[in-house]
């Protein structure tokens, strides 16, 4: 009787493929895609490469038949699914250069394309499915020439750039400059991506000084996806529109018109027909489903995919007959009656406990802020114990810490070193009188000298029958600079500085030797000047960073507060000495200035009071101080000038509200709210709605949760 149910119709399912292709590696993913709305990431793969696009159409091959190990057998893969960086894209459609690339690629595979996702997208629809909340992130998307930056607010693209990577850090301090109507950046930032680099990256990012280089509340929380987050957010943000949908059934009286549902909005956008989509039609839809077998391997990373309502009709069957007997206790009209007003009471008691405390709302109200700025100064005491709203004091406390770097930099400067010249020379003296050189007489040859290395005492000259014979005598001289050029040959010829050559000179008989000059790598003073500052530079917000992991609780340091003074520098070499690198050594000490939040929030009421409009508030969590100029220390003490914005709410009462949404459709609420000139937008999240009140806010104001949040 159960074989009806026991050998039920296999389920249908559609296998399909997700391809991230980027500059640098291709990520695969296998999913299927089943009648009731769910998808199964059966199987990834990824493969890194190098060169031109002949390159990428092997990686993906590669890829493609990794992946294709989880299908059932006798079942193929035919259709893919790709994931582009912005850089691929321009007005939502795929540039023409990657178009035809794209062709050649699923050509080559035998693959047929359905779409294409943008990355940034798809990686934030997946988070918002995973963290159940709208995504107020910053995404750093990294390849191995580009980097693609996106900021969301609470779920919307606000912008994205994309630019070739140069210096990393600077690059994204750029891009996030250029975000200038957002007034303060989110505090989460997430890398993703194919670059072999991410760790590194994170690192670099984790000490750059952000609080100093960009419009940060706090410093951001970074964070690595996992390597395949991507391909997955693929799949999962293309499932809702490649998955068949089913209309809902809806029954009518016989005569009427046949009812007709909208289509859904397509999400995943569409390729040119040229590279094979069907436009404003689902491919899915058109052609056939391939029956497969059903996988016996595990399945992992499930994600249900909502659906509308369906109407489905279950099989027929039967089940076994068994006979026994009850009795009953016999009752009279009134015992029957009693028994049933009973019941109907615990039924109605029942429907209207879930009605009234089941459904639960939180709307989250948007208004248009008001920002106030101020400027002024302030006090800080390290001897206060309170704050003083009427003096402008603001008490606190200095902290230090000790740290330490090296930094290691090429060197710049240059210079000439080698071996003076050496010889032999004759001195001829050609006077009638003895005469003595000391050592170190120069003699010159052209524009070259040389020094004797030795004293030397040549007789006078001799006249005999008429013939004069010079004086001479050899000696030992060496070239005073260093270099080849005093390599001089035989027979050169030398003059004796203020002397004339008609009573002294000098000849060599030999080759002057040992005379050679390199130019060789050293230390400049502008080397070491450039280490200094560049490690006293990480050294500085290496500090900070240490000096604000050890606050006590509520304690907050104050921004620009941190100095440090070195306390120890070793260089590798001196100015002057050859090297090719030098490195640094530093030690400092940094002090900083912390103080607690609750007291400046008690400066902030004061300072905001008396300028905050009617019908305004301010969130004081949410205020922004920036520090202008730091003085000096006086006696614990130092002006502090500082600029204080503020975004002014208008008041909203929720309790109130509450009431008056309470038990409204949502079409109902929405329309009311935006009735109200102080409101900009609203987004609901419902939960334990009853069967016919889907569409409902709650009948039970407590039940509805109100935030108010600017936009």
């Amino acid at each position: 009787m159960l074989e009806g149910l026991l050998h039920h119709k296999k389920e249908e399912k559609d296998y399909l493929c997700a391809l991230v292709v980027t500059e640098d590696r291709v990520d695969a993913a296998l999913w299927e895609a089943t009648k009731d709305g769910k998808v199964n990431v059966l199987k990834n793969s990824t493969v890194p490469f190098t060169g031109e696009w002949e390159k990428t159409i092997d990686a993906a091959d590669q890829a493609v038949t990794e992946i294709e190990t989880g299908l059932p057998e006798g079942v193929e893969l035919t259709k893919v699914v790709f994931g582009l960086f912005p850089e691929w894209l321009t007005e939502d459609r795929i540039k023409d250069a990657y178009l035809k690339q794209l062709k050649q690629l699923t050509t080559s595979l035998s693959l047929k394309p359905l779409g294409f996702v943008e990355l940034p997208t798809a990686v934030v629809h997946l988070l918002q499915r995973d963290e159940g909340t709208q995504q107020t992130v910053i995404l750093v998307g990294v390849e191995s020439k580009h980097v693609t930056v996106s900021l969301f607010k609470i779920g919307k693209l606000v912008g994205s750039v994309t630019q070739a990577r140069t210096e990393i850090t600077a690059d994204i301090e750029g891009i996030l400059a250029s975000f200038k109507e957002v007034e303060v950046l989110p505090s989460r930032v997430l890398l993703y991506g194919t670059s072999s680099d991410l760790e590194n990256l994170k690192s670099d990012l984790l000490n750059y000084p952000w609080q100093k280089k960009a419009n940060f509340l706090h410093f951001p929380k970074i964070e690595i996806l996992p390597e395949d987050f991507a391909v997955k957010a693929v799949a999962i943000a293309s499932a809702t529109e490649i998955v068949p949908h089913q209309p809902e059934v809806e029954t009518l009286p016989d005569g009427s018109p046949t009812s007709k549902t909208s289509p859904p909005v397509d999400e995943v956008a569409q390729v040119a027909a040229d590279l094979g989509f069907v436009k404003d039609k689902d491919v899915a839809e058109e052609e056939e489903v391939v029956p497969a077998k059903t996988s016996n391997e595990p399945v992992n990373n499930i994600v249900s995919v909502p659906r509308p309502s369906q109407g489905i009709k279950l099989p027929k069957f039967s089940l076994p007959k068994f006979e026994f007997t009850l009795r009953f206790p016999r009752l009279n009209k009134f015992g029957f009656l009693l028994i049933g007003l009973i019941l109907l009471i615990i039924v109605g008691g029942a429907i209207y406990g879930g009605y009234w405390w089941l459904p639960k709302a939180t709307l989250k109200i948007l208004v248009t802020p008001q920002a106030l700025d101020r400027s002024l100064d302030l006090t800080f005491d390290s001897k206060a114990d309170e704050a003083n709203p009427e003096q402008n004091i603001l008490p606190g406390r200095e902290v230090t810490t000790d740290v330490n770097g090296s930094k290691t930099l090429p060197t710049t400067g240059k210079k000439t070193v080698g071996d003076k010249a050496l010889g032999e020379v004759t001195i001829y003296n050609k006077t009638f009188n003895t005469k003595t050189f000391k050592t170190g007489t120069v003699v010159t040859a052209g524009n070259l000298s040389f020094t004797l290395d030795a004293e030397v005492t040549i007789a006078s000259a001799s006249e005999s029958v008429g013939t004069l014979t010079y004086g001479n005598s050899k000696a030992a001289v060496t070239a005073a600079d260093i270099g080849s050029t005093s390599n001089l040959g035989p027979g050169t010829d030398f003059t004796f500085a203020d002397l004339p050559t008609t009573s002294y000179s000098a000849r060599n008989d030999k080759a002057f030797s040992g005379g050679s000059s390199r130019e060789v790598a050293t230390i400049s003073r502008e080397d070491q000047k450039t280490a200094r500052e560049q490690v006293l530079a990480e050294l500085n917000s290496q500090a900070e960073s240490q000096l604000g992991q050890n606050l006590e609780t509520g304690e907050k340091l104050l921004d620009k507060s941190v100095t440090t003074k070195t306390t120890k520098e070793t260089f590798s070499k001196e100015i002057g000495e050859e090297a090719d690198e030098l490195t640094v050594e530093e030690t400092v000490t940094a002090t900083g200035i912390v103080y607690q939040e609750a007291d400046f929030f008690t400066l902030l009421e004061s300072i905001v009071a008396n300028n905050v409009p009617q019908n305004f508030e301010f969130n004081k969590s949410e205020a922004v101080l920036k520090v202008v100029n730091i003085g000096e220390d006086k006696d614990g003490k130092r002006t502090i000038s500082v600029e204080i914005k503020v975004n002014l709410l208008p008041k909203i009462d929720t309790s109130d509200l509450s009431k008056k949404l309470a038990g409204r459709s949502i079409d109902d609420a929405t329309a009311y709210l935006k009735s109200q000139s102080n409101i900009s937008g609203v987004e609901f999240s419902l939960s334990g709605q009853l069967p016919n009140l889907k569409k409902n806010l709650p009948a039970n104001p407590a039940n509805i949760k109100i935030v108010v949040a600017s936009l």
